[in-house]
């Protein structure tokens, strides 16, 4: 059902300190993460403006939707 989950390797970056009331964890420093989930894949765009949208439906019984609005050169 899920076949586009991704773990990426180990990688470094430097997370915006401001960034550390949404995530704690962020150091302002060079630190390690990895990234893992499942990601939409498109085919590419024509130039012009796109909506993409599509709804979670969750096991915990809730759904919500995501809405992303693409401008393409």
């Amino acid at each position: 059902m899920y076949d586009h989950r991704v773990t990426t390797p180990l990688f470094t970056f430097t997370g915006d300190p401001s960034m550390r009331r949404l995530d704690p964890c962020i150091t302002g420093s060079p630190q390690q993460a990895v990234a893992d989930g499942y990601f939409v894949l498109l085919k590419p765009l024509h130039p012009g403006v796109h909506t993409v949208a599509w709804t979670v439906h969750h096991s915990f019984g809730y759904a919500y939707t995501v809405r992303y609005t693409l401008t393409v050169q």
